[in-house]
Parts: structure tokens; C-alpha cells; sequence
């Protein structure tokens, strides 16, 4: 596989062919400039941000020893996804400072590192140890790690001994979505996450039950679908509740019309999964738990209780019995997810990232 840049002045085009064909790519002759390296669906939310801001161009490597030419920018950025290969990031990141002695490295890690592989498939099992081994290679060759969440930026750090120098959060950016009051369903209440065996959507249809004088409207929209949905479906049915699944097109569209939306765990879609309920202006009401609880600040942009049936059945109670402290929960929440987590915010926290990892790049080549 090659990759070449060449000057261009007004911006960055990439083509990308079939594996162990040459991947063209014309580049800018001044300023500085980003290489993503990975899957394009892991560079996706990145290159929303970057767009019109830092020229970018993208390469997917999949064959064994990529080579490629990197003429023009200045200073160069690499960005490394996870979930890529640690030899053939190692062959680029050397092609690159023979070309470029401006050169910094970022890998940067998304919602599936080896802490989930670890919890869906056991943390003995080999794809588990495997992707613990390419994360531990992978952030060997940075010289900044950007984690996308607290937890992930704390589990990095003490998994693999490094500096907390070395590793900035910089969340994946959230588009608003939400346009003011929106017209809320009482007692439709959204459930992200795949539903499995392990799933904690019985506990939902529990917490639902103990609610008590549902309205008319009431019903549970399983949001992501899953293996087990029939098995919850049937459960709904028994204590009287209607379970929605909604096809792949229609999930954002029936969240947006819940009047919450429930995470009683971390892998009911995690807390992407939260903001993107608290973008479009749903209220969630999450778990008491290390990497969710911390997503919305409680009682104002959104509520926390234990991860227990009758825990949740109460909160849920109260914003039935309330339903405009339910819309001022979502508007707040929608606020504060556009502050922190919107593409500008975003923006200004990758570019401090960048310009922190130039300076370690710099300082290590000096020593």
C-alpha cells in the first residue's frame, strides 16, 4: 500500500482503493496537517470537528508494510486509532520523521478498548489479552494518549504505568440536536444498550412495573435492539407493558419523543449513549456508577440513583408526577452537553491536545 501528499493550496482530498493499492492523497504546501491512521469509521467523529479548521488527510492501512511519501505540512500530527495494527503504525510513524522532523504522535482510543472487549468476553479470553497487548504497544509509540472518557483516561493510565502527562480527554463531539421544547411522550421512557442475557433491561421492566399508576401512553422503547429482545418483549407483555422496537432508522426519532431516558449500566451504551439522550433534550437518569455518574450533575442536568429496580421506579415516578421539571432537566441537559461536549469545545480541547504533543515530542528529541 502507498500513501503520498503532495502540495495543494486549498486543502486535503483523499481516495481510498481497495487493500495493497495505493491510497492517493494530495496535501496543503503550508500550515499544519493531521494523519489519521485507521478504520474510517473511528476517524468519522474527529474529522466532523476538524473539517475547515486543520487540513486532514486519511489513510485505512490494511496491508503489511504500508509505504508512502509526506510532503508539505508542517507541523505534522499523526493520530492513531486503536484499533490499529502497532507494527504498521510504527512503520509510518518512522517513514514520517525521516520526511518531517516536526513530527507528533497521538493515539487516540474510543469506546471499545480492551476494558469492554474485556467485560463482553471475559478479561482471560484471547481477544480481551490481545487487545490489551496492542494497547500497551499502541501507547508505547505515542507521545500524547488521548482517552475519550474519565474512566478510560484513569483505566489507561494505571493499567499501562503511564504519566498522566502523557494522556489528555478529549470527548467525541456531540452535534446538537435539540431546538427547544420538544414534544415529550409521557411515560415513554427510552432504554439504550444492547439488550443480552447480561443486560439490565429486566431490572427496567421491574422498575416500570413497581411504578405504579402508569398512563395510557406508558411503554419502554428498547432503543439498540439486541438477542434477547423477545425474551423482554415477553416479560413487558406479563406485567402489562408495551415494549417498542424500533427499526434502524427510527431509534434517534423515538428517543427524541421519551420523556427519559433509563442507564442502569455502563454497557447499556455507555455515557456516549447518555449524551447523545441529553443532546436532544431527554432527561436520563443513570446509574450511580464510575463513568456515568459523572456525565450529568444531579437534579439539574439530569438525576442519579442506585442501579436498583425500585431506585429507579422512584426517580422515574418523580418526573411523571412533574413533567415540566422533566423539560427543564432536558433543556439544562441539552445546554450543558453543547458547552462541554459540542464541536467547538471539542475543537479548542484537540488543539491544546496537539500543541501539548508537539511539545513532548520536541522535549523527547532534545534529551
Amino acid at each position: 500500500m502507498e500513501f503520498r501528499a503532495t502540495p495543494r493550496a486549498e486543502g486535503i482530498d483523499a481516495v481510498n482503493t481497495e487493500p495493497d493499492r495505493s491510497i492517493a492523497t494530495e496535501g496543503v504546501s503550508a500550515g499544519p496537517g493531521v494523519l489519521l491512521v485507521g478504520l474510517p469509521e473511528r476517524t468519522g467523529p474527529f474529522r466532523t470537528v476538524l473539517d475547515g479548521s486543520i487540513a486532514v488527510s486519511e489513510i485505512a492501512p490494511t496491508g503489511a508494510s504500508p509505504s508512502f511519501e509526506l510532503r508539505g505540512a508542517n507541523p505534522l500530527t499523526i493520530i492513531i486509532s486503536s484499533d490499529t495494527s502497532p507494527e504498521i503504525a510504527a512503520s509510518i510513524i518512522d517513514r514520517a520523521r525521516t520526511e518531517d522532523s516536526d513530527v507528533a504522535v497521538i493515539v487516540r482510543f474510543g469506546g471499545n478498548w480492551s476494558r469492554s472487549v474485556a467485560r463482553r468476553v471475559g478479561p482471560a479470553s484471547d481477544p480481551a489479552v490481545d487487545a490489551g497487548d496492542r494497547e500497551r504497544a499502541l501507547c508505547d509509540l505515542a507521545d500524547l494518549i488521548i482517552a475519550t472518557s474519565l474512566l478510560q483516561l484513569e483505566d489507561l493510565c494505571w493499567r499501562y504505568t503511564i504519566d498522566p502527562d502523557r494522556v489528555r480527554m478529549v470527548p467525541e463531539p456531540v452535534i446538537p440536536t435539540h431546538g427547544g421544547l420538544v414534544d415529550h411522550r409521557l411515560g415513554r421512557f427510552a432504554a439504550p444498550g444492547m439488550v443480552t442475557e447480561e443486560s439490565l433491561h429486566g431490572m427496567l421492566i421491574e422498575a416500570f412495573a413497581q411504578v405504579g399508576d402508569l398512563p395510557e401512553t406508558a411503554e419502554l422503547v428498547l432503543v439498540d435492539g439486541g438477542p434477547d429482545v423477545e425474551r423482554i418483549s415477553q416479560m413487558g407483555e406479563e406485567h402489562g407493558i408495551r415494549v417498542l422496537v424500533p427499526g434502524d432508522t427510527h431509534g434517534g426519532e423515538l428517543l427524541a419523543s421519551c420523556c427519559a431516558s433509563l442507564h442502569p449500566d455502563l454497557s447499556h451504551g455507555g455515557p456516549r449513549a447518555v449524551l447523545d439522550a441529553m443532546a436532544l433534550g431527554v432527561p436520563c437518569i443513570v446509574a450511580e456508577q464510575h463513568g456515568l455518574s459523572e456525565v450529568v450533575e444531579h437534579g439539574s442536568t439530569g438525576l442519579r440513583c442506585p442501579a436498583k429496580g425500585d431506585a429507579f421506579a422512584h426517580v422515574m415516578l418523580g418526573l411523571l408526577s412533574d413533567p415540566e421539571w422533566a423539560i427543564s432537566i432536558g433543556a439544562a441537559a441539552a445546554r450543558a452537553v453543547e458547552a462541554r461536549y459540542g464541536p467547538a469545545a471539542v475543537l479548542a480541547a484537540e488543539i491544546e491536545a496537539h500543541r501539548v504533543a508537539h511539545r513532548i515530542a520536541r522535549h523527547k528529541e532534545a534529551a
